[in-house]
C-alpha cells in the first residue's frame, strides 16, 4: 500500500470518527440536555450524516468494480450486522422507553428495514450505486442518474405517507452525496493543490452558510422553505424547492471543509481512526447507551441543571463505554459486524 493510499484512508477515517462524534453528542444533548447544542446545530445537520454517504462513494472502485463482491459486501457488513443488532436491542430499546413490545411490529421493523433508519440508507444507496456501476462506469452517466434518484427521493418525501420501507427514498436522497465521493475520487489529483487556501475559502462560505441559517433565517418568513436544518428530518408534505437546495450546498460545503481540514492532519490519530473504522457499532450503540446512563443519572438527582460541563462529561464517558465494547465485540463476536476476526 502506498504512503498516499494510507493519507486518504486515514483522513477518510477521521472524517467518519469526527462525523460519528457528533452523531453521539447530539444523541447526549437530546436525551440528556433537551435540546441541540451550538456545537451540533454547527455540524451536525449539514455535515456529519451526508459524511457517511460521500465516504461510500469515495471508496467505490469503479475502474474494476465486481457486481457479485459489492452485493457480498452489502450483506456482510450491512445487512448481517443490521439484522442482529436491531434484534438484540429492540426489546431493551422498547422495554427502556416503557413502549408496548409486539412481535408483529418487531418483525416488521426490523425486516421492513425501520429498525434503524441511516443503516437502511446506507443499504438502498449502497445497492443503487452498485446496479448503475454494472450497467456503466461513465462518470457523467453515474452523475446523471444519481441527480435524477436524488430528485426521485424528495419526490417520495413529500407525497408518501411514512415510514417507507427500507427509507428507500433517504437512501435515493443520499445518491448525490455518494456521487460527489466518486467524482471527488476519479478527479482527486485535480483537488490536491493549495489545501490551506481550499480550507480557508471552504471553512468561511460553510459558516457563512450554516450562521446565516442559524441566525438570520431563524427568525425570517423564508425559515419554513429555506431552512436547511436535517432534511432527513422532512415528513410527507414538508419538502419546499429552496430548502432543498440551501441543504444540498451547505452540505456540500460541509464535506469540502471535512476533506481539506482532515487532510492537514497528522496521520496517527489513533482514537479516531479507530472509531471511525468501527463507526456503525459506536451508531447501533450509542443512543441505548445515552439514554440508559440519562435514566440513571435523572434517577439519583444528576439531572441536567444547565451546566453543559456535564453533557460534555456524560459524551466522553459515553464515548469511552461505546469504545470498550467495540472492543469486546471486535475480539470475541466479530461475526456481529461481518467480519471473520478482529479488524
Amino acid at each position: 500500500m502506498t504512503s498516499a493510499l494510507q493519507n486518504r484512508i486515514s483522513w477518510l477515517d477521521y472524517g467518519k470518527g469526527i462525523s460519528m462524534l457528533m452523531i453521539i453528542l447530539f444523541h447526549t444533548d437530546m436525551y440528556y440536555v433537551g435540546e441541540s447544542s451550538f456545537l451540533v446545530d454547527l455540524l451536525f445537520y449539514h455535515t456529519s450524516i451526508a459524511f457517511f454517504f460521500f465516504a461510500s462513494g469515495y471508496v467505490a472502485k469503479i475502474e474494476n468494480f465486481n457486481f457479485k463482491n459489492s452485493i457480498l459486501y452489502i450483506v456482510k457488513r450491512l445487512l448481517i450486522p443490521y439484522f442482529i443488532f436491531s434484534t438484540l436491542i429492540y426489546i431493551p430499546k422498547y422495554l427502556l422507553h416503557g413502549w408496548d413490545i409486539n412481535i408483529f411490529s418487531m418483525l416488521y421493523e426490523i425486516i421492513g428495514g425501520i429498525a434503524s433508519w441511516f443503516v437502511a440508507a446506507l443499504v438502498v444507496s449502497r445497492l443503487t450505486l452498485s446496479i448503475i456501476l454494472k450497467f456503466t462506469k461513465n462518470i457523467s452517466i453515474i452523475g446523471v442518474c444519481c441527480l435524477v434518484l436524488t430528485a426521485l427521493g424528495f419526490i417520495m418525501t413529500q407525497y408518501l405517507e411514512f415510514p417507507i420501507l427500507w427509507y428507500a427514498n433517504y437512501g435515493l436522497i443520499s445518491m448525490i452525496f455518494i456521487c460527489l465521493g466518486v467524482i471527488i475520487r476519479k478527479y482527486e489529483s485535480v483537488l490536491q493543490g493549495k489545501i490551506k487556501l481550499q480550507t480557508i475559502v471552504s471553512v468561511s462560505l460553510y459558516l457563512t452558510f450554516v450562521l446565516i441559517d442559524l441566525y438570520i433565517l431563524k427568525d425570517s418568513p423564508l425559515h419554513n422553505i429555506c431552512s436547511s436544518s436535517y432534511i432527513f428530518g422532512l415528513k410527507t408534505g414538508q419538502v419546499a424547492t429552496l430548502r432543498v437546495f440551501y441543504y444540498l450546498i451547505t452540505s456540500f460545503l460541509g464535506i469540502w471543509m471535512m476533506i481539506t481540514l482532515l487532510k492537514l492532519l497528522p496521520t496517527n490519530i489513533g482514537l479516531l481512526s479507530y472509531i471511525g473504522k468501527n463507526s456503525l457499532i459506536y451508531y447501533y450503540l450509542n443512543g441505548g447507551v445515552i439514554f440508559t446512563l440519562t435514566m440513571i443519572l435523572n434517577k439519583f438527582g444528576f439531572a441536567y441543571n444547565g451546566n453543559y460541563l456535564f453533557a460534555l462529561l456524560l459524551f466522553i464517558f459515553v464515548v469511552l463505554i461505546l469504545s470498550i465494547s467495540s472492543e469486546l465485540i471486535l475480539r470475541f463476536a466479530p461475526w456481529m459486524i461481518g467480519c471473520s476476526k478482529k479488524n
